[in-house]
């Protein structure tokens, strides 16, 4: 806040000097960053149990491997609804194993995170592989 500044609201702005001017700024963190624990690696990227996401000022998240979500994060867990899964549910222990609970299929699924044509999980009811 202060005279001069072009974008107050802004991740980054501008300020014009041309006189003495007080400036103040206040930074508040991300719902992610809130309640999973995060690594802020610089320019809205963090890291966590969850992995590697750039956080993006509407909320949505970009999973580096995974792709884009929106996040609603409570105290060490998180939902994430994609348009390609609808919504899944995952926490540190589970996913450090590779699970996501997607709720269209009611069950638990297990991430190939090491594929490298795509990242794919596995589908338990049909015993076969899917492309995420």
């Amino acid at each position: 806040t202060g005279e001069g500044v072009t974008d107050p609201n802004a991740s980054t702005t501008t300020v014009s000097m041309t006189e003495a001017r007080t400036l103040s700024a206040s930074f508040s963190l991300s719902q992610l960053s809130q309640n999973l624990e995060v690594s802020d690696l610089g320019n809205n990227w963090f890291s966590s149990w969850f992995g590697m996401v750039y956080q993006t000022q509407s909320e949505w998240i970009y999973h580096i491997t995974l792709g884009w979500f929106f996040p609603k994060t409570m105290e060490s867990s998180i939902w994430l609804w994609s348009e390609n899964h609808g919504w899944a549910w995952t926490a540190q222990d589970p996913f450090s194993g590779n699970f996501l609970w997607l709720e269209s299929m009611e069950e638990w699924v297990y991430l190939d995170l090491t594929s490298t044509q795509a990242p794919r999980y596995y589908n338990y009811q049909s015993e076969s592989w899917v492309e995420w």
